[in-house]
C-alpha cells in the first residue's frame, strides 16, 4: 500500500475477497505521505489448500484517487507439515498435497494403487505419476509438500520410499526445496550425496538433464534419504518432486510413500502447543512415552513394515501413555493414532 497523497493517513479500511468470498478487515497505523506499507492480513481458517484467485480492495477517508486502490492477484494455501509425521498418502490420512502440471491436461501426480507391472503391490496408497499405465511425454510435473518447520526439529533428516522406471538419461526426476514460499527453488543434494540420486549425467542438447537426479529403473521399493543439519535453523522450508520428460519414450515413472521428516526429537516448543502430540525416545530399546494435551479416548495400532498389526489398545484416557514393544523385534514400525477427531501417523524405531 503506497500513500500517494500529500498527508498521513491512520486508518485503512481492507475488504479482501477470496475465490469471491468477502472477508473484512482494518489496518491501524500511520502512513507517511510516498511511504509503502506492508500490511499482512490476518490468518483466515476459510481458506482451504490449493490456488485462489484475490481482489482487495483499499478504503482511506478523503481519498482524491479512488480508482488505484483495488489489487487483483492469485495465491495457493498450503498445510503445515509436522516433523516425525508420515504421509501415508491414505493408509491412514488423506495426505493430499498440493500438484501442478505442465504441458499436459491431466495431473501427472495422482494419488492412488499402481496396477503397473514394475510397481503392482509395491505400495498401498502412493502419490504416482501415472497409476494405472506409462507418464505422458512432454510433460513437467510438480509434487509440492506440506510447509516445515525445521527449527523445531532435532537432527532433521527427510525421507520417503519409492520406486521409479524413467527412461534412462532422458527423461528425470529430482527434488526441490524453497525457502521464500515457492518465489525460488533450488534443487536439493547432488548424486555424491548417500542414499540420494543415482544419477549425475548432463548434457546441453538434453536440457531436461540437471547432473543430479534419478533416472532409469529401479523396481525395487527402496528408502531415500537426506540429512538437513544444513537447513536446521530454517521455519519455512518447502519441498517439491520435480519428474521432467521429453518428446519420445516413456516408462511407468516414480511412485513416492512414506514422506516424512525424521528427527531425534521435537524441540520444547512443540510440547505447550495446543492439542500436540508427540512420541519420544524416538528411536528406542522397546518403551516409547506418548505424550498429548487432550483428555479424549486415544486408539493405538501399531504396524511393522508389511503392514501387519502387532498390537493394538483402544479408549486410552491417559494424557501420558507408556507403550511397550518389547516383544518387537529391531526394525521400523508405524504408529496408527487416533486422537479424538484426529488420526495420526508416527514412524519409529526398536533398536
Amino acid at each position: 500500500m503506497k500513500n500517494n497523497g500529500l498527508n498521513a493517513f491512520s486508518t485503512i479500511d481492507i475488504i479482501y475477497y477470496v475465490d469471491d468470498v468477502p472477508f473484512e478487515y482494518t489496518f491501524t497505523g500511520t502512513v507517511s505521505p510516498n511511504e509503502i506499507k506492508e500490511i499482512e492480513l490476518p490468518n483466515n481458517n476459510n481458506i482451504t489448500t490449493g490456488s485462489h484467485s484475490l481482489r482487495v480492495e483499499a478504503t482511506v477517508s478523503n481519498d482524491t484517487f479512488i480508482d488505484n486502490n483495488i489489487l487483483y492477484a492469485t495465491f495457493t494455501s498450503n498445510n503445515s507439515g509436522e516433523g516425525q509425521y508420515v504421509n501415508t498418502f491414505g493408509d491412514v490420512n488423506d495426505d493430499e498435497w498440493l500438484t501442478q502440471t505442465i504441458g499436459n491436461q491431466v495431473e501427472l501426480w495422482q494419488r492412488g494403487d499402481a496396477t503397473t507391472t514394475n510397481f503392482l503391490a509395491k505400495t498401498d496408497n502412493s502419490y504416482i505419476t501415472n497409476p494405472t499405465g506409462n507418464y505422458s511425454d512432454e510433460t513437467t510435473g510438480y509434487l509440492i509438500s506440506p510447509c516445515y518447520d525445521l527449527s523445531q526439529l532435532e537432527n532433521p533428516i527427510l525421507a520417503f520410499d519409492m520406486v521409479f522406471d524413467i527412461e534412462l538419461n532422458w527423461d528425470v526426476l529430482y527434488l526441490e526445496y524453497t525457502l521464500d514460499s515457492g518465489e525460488t527453488w533450488n534443487i536439493l543434494g547432488t548424486a555424491n550425496d548417500p542414499n540420494w540420486y543415482n544419477s549425475n549425467f548432463i548434457d546441453a542438447q538434453r536440457p531436461i538433464t540437471v547432473g543430479k537426479q534419478w533416472t532409469g529403473t529401479d523396481s525395487t521399493l527402496k528408502e531415500y534419504s537426506f540429512n538437513l543439519a544444513s537447513f536446521s535453523d530454517e521455519n519455512n522450508i518447502i519441498f517439491r518432486f520435480v519428474f521432467a520428460t521429453d518428446q519420445a519414450e516413456n516408462g511407468e515413472g516414480a511412485s513416492i510413500d512414506n514422506f516424512r521428516i525424521d528427527a531425534s526429537a521435537i524441540l520444547a516448543v512443540d510440547d505447550i502447543v495446543k492439542n500436540s502430540l508427540i512420541v519420544f525416545p524416538n528411536p528406542s530399546n522397546a518403551v516409547f512415552y506418548i505424550r498429548r494435551q487432550s483428555f479424549e479416548k486415544m486408539d493405538i495400532s501399531v504396524f511393522d513394515v508389511t503392514g501387519k498389526l502387532i498390537f493394538e489398545e483402544k479408549n486410552i484416557l491417559n494424557s501420558n501413555y507408556t507403550l511397550n514393544l518389547s516383544r518387537a523385534s529391531k526394525g521400523i514400525y508405524f504408529l496408527k493414532i487416533i486422537d479424538g477427531n484426529r488420526q495420526i501417523a508416527k514412524r519409529v524405531m526398536v533398536n
